[in-house]
């Protein structure tokens, strides 16, 4: 094989990877996003029912 071709296959292959690694990064970041937007999620509902047995309590 010429040092040519080797020298494409090498560029090729890290490009390939480094491709790779950007698709993972950004699958991983949508992944922490969805994560945080589902706690925030939960930390909302558990904040309306704390608000919902004050407000009954103080109707009662």
């Amino acid at each position: 094989m010429s040092p040519f071709k080797c020298k494409v296959l090498a560029s090729l292959s890290e490009t390939f990877l480094m491709n790779q690694y950007i698709f993972f990064m950004t699958v991983i970041k949508n992944l922490n996003h969805e994560k945080s937007l589902q706690a925030l999620s939960n930390y909302g509902r558990m904040e309306a029912v704390e608000l919902e047995k004050e407000i009954d309590y103080e109707i009662s």
